[in-house]
């Protein structure tokens, strides 16, 4: 796909290739102590490059002129990367619950609840998580959870469906599933009252998560709004 060759060491053989050796303990030195926590692969990936990028503005040991030079001169000499780029990935076949939802290595993804009952596509990288149609295309989009028993749920095209008939939404499986205090505002509410409680919340849900949601119904509540 890139265009080389791979040439590969013997294993547990390190002398054969000491110069990478000494390498990896500089970067594990360097970049790794102490021992970062990492809450987001790849936001943390983006800071190491930049760091890296930092790193090579000092001057190679031998040559003494920047290494972010040197490696200038090497992209002249090199073909041009494949724009499309390689992906890693898992595909199975997956049949939703009544709420629209798949497991996946033992962890619960949300997708819309017009595919109930449907038959989809799972598409795994080691950060998403991609529930795909019959058509292979993209219904809802995950980061990747890694644990047991763990839920990644995306309300919007829940909340966007309850809009549209909130008359029917408290006989909804998935109305349920809503924080107490969201359950209870929205119960209290005519007809157009939850349309538009409904239209605040979808709006809150595309930049904030449910947690924020529940927060602000209670905050708004509390001072009597």
């Amino acid at each position: 796909h890139y265009k080389f060759e791979a040439a590969f060491c013997n294993g547990a053989s390190g002398w054969e290739k000491g110069n990478v050796e000494n390498k990896v303990g500089y970067e594990r030195r360097n970049m790794f102590v102490p021992v970062p926590t990492i809450l987001d692969f790849s936001q943390f990936n983006q800071d190491l490059f930049e760091a890296c990028n930092q790193d090579a503005q000092r001057d190679h040991y031998v040559k003494m002129v920047p290494i972010e030079s040197l490696f200038q001169e090497d992209l002249d000499h090199m073909l041009s990367l494949n724009e499309t780029p390689y992906e890693i990935f898992l595909i199975e076949p997956r049949k939703t619950d009544n709420y629209a939802k798949v497991t996946f290595d033992k962890n619960l993804y949300s997708s819309s609840p017009k595919y109930a009952q449907e038959n989809v596509y799972i598409k795994a990288s080691s950060d998403k998580v991609c529930i795909l149609n019959q058509s292979y295309e993209i219904i809802m989009e995950h980061p990747r959870l890694y644990g047991n028993g763990l839920e990644s749920m995306n309300w919007l095209p829940y909340i966007d469906l309850m809009s549209r008939r909130p008359g029917a939404m408290k006989y909804t499986t998935f109305y349920q599933k809503l924080p107490d205090n969201w359950q209870k505002y929205l119960g209290s509410q005519n007809t157009d009252g939850k349309r538009k409680g409904l239209t605040s919340l979808y709006t809150m849900l595309q930049k904030h998560d449910m947690r924020t949601a529940e927060d602000a119904l209670a905050f708004a509540v509390s001072n009597g709004v």
